[in-house]
């Protein structure tokens, strides 16, 4: 225990020592990109044959900015805002709707398109290492709230023979979509670990954000994503 003290002591002292060689630089990271991302535990289970249906990866978008102070050449901090949509899509499926006849005929309802969206206000918090010139390691903790949510899916009647699985479709679809946020969580919280490469001020950046708290209840489905952006360095 002495020893691991001891070593926070050396660490810190280090950090001290540099920050106080060269005073504390500022600067704003205006950045845009996209997520891809998905939802734990998330299958639907179909309760008609007990197949099911595995949440998927959907594209998003991101647009933020963060705030960085720069204690010495290798060492920063960063506080950010930004607005990022989140969430998990589905494979086409169909849904059993009543047994076959006396025509052998089944009913089903045909699922396409069917994807969750939510749309997050984060604030990530990060500390930053330069590694090389360019070349930046990040981590930290990150707190968002749940602004919007929205369920959609697209829904057609068929009815299918049950021994040659000749299916005759309904003439029109009909979308649905919810944008209730009953029944999912408020705050989100993750650990966003990342890397950054800068070239005259501007920066690509890659982070894979790691959810800790449920998104819904009682379901225990956590967001995990990607992003990517762009960013321009402004120094202050």
């Amino acid at each position: 225990m002495n020893k691991i003290l001891m070593l926070m002591l050396m660490v810190c002292s280090t950090v001290g020592v540099q920050a106080q060689e060269r005073a504390a630089t500022f600067s704003v990271v205006p950045r845009v990109g996209v997520t891809v991302a998905t939802l734990t535990n998330s299958d639907l289970m179909l309760t008609d044959n007990g197949g099911k249906i595995k949440a998927k990866n959907t594209p998003g978008f991101v647009v933020g900015v963060d705030g960085v102070c720069h204690l010495s050449d290798r060492f920063a901090f960063s506080l950010g805002a930004a607005y990022a949509t989140l969430g998990c899509k589905y494979g086409n499926y169909d849904v059993l709707v009543e047994e076959a006849n006396d025509e052998k005929l089944a009913s089903y309802e045909g699922i396409t398109n069917h994807e969750i969206t939510l749309g997050y206000l984060q604030v990530p918090v990060m500390a930053q290492y330069s590694l090389a010139p360019g070349f930046t390691v990040k981590a930290g903790v990150q707190v968002g709230y749940l602004c919007n949510a929205k369920e959609a899916y697209d829904t057609r009647k068929f009815q299918q023979h049950i021994e040659t699985g000749a299916r005759t479709y309904d003439t029109t679809a009909t979308s649905y979509e919810n944008t209730s946020t009953d029944g999912y969580k408020k705050m989100d919280i993750a650990i966003p670990l990342g890397a950054s490469y800068e070239y005259m001020n501007v920066v690509l950046d890659a982070r894979y954000h790691w959810g800790l708290t449920k998104v819904q209840s009682p379901i225990d489905a956590q967001n995990r994503y990607f992003s990517f952006s762009v960013a321009y360095r402004f120094g202050l």
